[in-house]
């Protein structure tokens, strides 16, 4: 019963985080790649974290990197 119950668990996470990266748009060019966070209207908005070229953990306001927030250059 344990392994079922981690199977779904686990199904059920990968179809979350999968979801999340495919329909949210960051507009940042060095930042399109990966994306998970809060997603209204299809472009990040509110926290999240995007991943590409850099990577930017924080806030987002129409798919812009805005506010509070970590931002790290590829070199």
């Amino acid at each position: 019963m344990k392994k079922k119950s981690f199977a779904v668990s686990m199904l059920l996470f990968v179809a979350v985080f999968c979801h999340a990266q495919t329909d949210c748009k960051v507009a940042s060019d060095n930042l399109k790649g990966t994306y998970s966070g809060d997603c209204p209207g299809g472009k990040a908005n509110g926290k999240g974290v995007a991943v590409g070229k850099d990577k930017y953990e924080g806030d987002f306001v129409n798919g812009y990197p805005e506010g509070i927030g970590t931002y790290r250059w590829e070199d």
